[in-house]
């Protein structure tokens, strides 16, 4: 896992191309989602060897839980033989004086019934690439931009909503991220202070019925 220069975002895979949720021939829903990622993209699960970091992950399907497991990011659970829409949530947090940045990952997203009972579902992604250096600290008390991008894990979405906000008060109020549109993605346009930390959060949803709402706490330091 990087500690410098992560990327604030929900990776799209795990490993050599592993989805992020599948459902097995079993019926068993398998969730692994990987809560961090560096500046080049490598993504990386919770810290589990060294109980780093603390969080959870449930999984629903139409509305009833199918379960909840004391590990962020990172679940089996038993799905019932029928389609139906599934909602997964996960959270992440670590409280470390030497980890600054991204101190909680959290994520909720709605997947579409699908046709197949073997494969990935419909998970999507908001991924956000502010300039930061290897500290991930971004410059203060200036205006920036950084590209936003929407993915989904089984194939590229037609994205029919996404809004982007940003918090200087680790969430306790948040304001809108002006987004101008820029080929298959978006740009960012903020105005940060001279100091401080950054939060973003994030919501988008498909022409399928997939949707995506992701929380970075401390996304990037400002200075």
């Amino acid at each position: 896992m990087a500690r410098r220069g992560h990327r604030t975002r929900l990776h799209r895979a795990t490993g050599s191309g592993r989805p992020w949720v599948w459902r097995t021939k079993d019926w068993l829903l398998d969730v692994t989602v990987p809560v961090f990622s560096d500046a080049a993209g490598h993504s990386s699960s919770a810290d589990y060897t060294y109980e780093l970091d603390r969080g959870t992950t449930s999984a629903y399907l139409d509305g009833q839980l199918l379960g909840t497991q004391n590990s962020p990011g990172r679940g089996v659970f038993q799905a019932p033989a029928r389609f139906g829409t599934y909602r997964i949530t996960t959270e992440a947090t670590r409280d470390k004086p030497w980890w600054p940045t991204s101190t909680k990952v959290s994520g909720e997203w709605t997947v579409a019934p699908t046709l197949f009972a073997d494969g990935p579902l419909g998970m999507l992604a908001v991924g956000f690439a502010p300039p930061a250096d290897l500290r991930n600290i971004v410059p203060g008390g200036k205006e920036i931009t950084f590209p936003v991008t929407v993915t989904r894990q089984d194939s590229p979405p037609k994205v029919t909503e996404l809004s982007v906000e940003i918090s200087y008060d680790d969430g306790a109020t948040w304001q809108p991220v002006e987004l101008s549109p820029d080929g298959p993605r978006w740009t960012a346009k903020v105005r940060n202070p001279a100091s401080g930390f950054a939060s973003l959060r994030a919501k988008a949803a498909d022409d399928k019925g997939n949707a995506v709402s992701q929380t970075v706490t401390r996304a990037y330091q400002i200075g």
